[in-house]
């Protein structure tokens, strides 16, 4: 520390006028540059944002409602089964009720139709499987299906 304060003494008065305001001009760019612009930078990217998710947010408010999910199915579980089964492309060969239970029976479906089959069932009416036998068919992707839902 002493060097540099003999060093600062060794100056004329006009040179120590000149690098301590070549000083201060750096440090007020320091300061500009490395803390206020990314601040101001920040600041204006936030402001941006919030306007851009106010806008959605009243498109959202203000869009009308579509429907509340898919139509439920009603009706005796026989029907209710071959509803969605055609809803999801399936052919269902046989149909048989048993009380609360309801038989059914598909000869050859693809396998992702069945899924779609029963994921309608369990959302739309809330059946679900009891007892199932999956077999896989003539095809690539097909299957025979025997299911009891209840």
């Amino acid at each position: 520390m002493s060097a540099l304060l003999m060093w600062w003494r060794d100056r004329e008065p006009r040179e120590r006028l000149l690098l301590g305001v070549l000083g201060g001009l750096l440090a007020a760019s320091v300061l500009w540059l490395g803390i206020v612009k990314p601040l101001f930078t920040a600041r204006a990217e936030t402001r941006t944002e919030i306007a851009t998710l106010e806008r959605l947010n009243a498109r959202l408010r203000s869009a009308p409602a579509t429907g509340q999910g898919p139509a439920q199915l009603s009706g005796p579980p026989a029907t209710i089964v071959e509803t969605a089964a055609a809803q999801a492309g399936v052919t269902v060969a046989r149909s048989e009720a048993d009380g609360a239970r309801t038989r059914a029976i598909v000869e050859a479906a693809p396998f992702p139709a069945v899924m779609q089959w029963l994921a309608a069932l369990d959302a739309q009416a809330g059946v679900t499987v009891a007892e199932t036998r999956i077999a896989r068919g003539a095809a690539p992707g097909v299957v025979s299906v025997t299911l009891v839902f209840r």
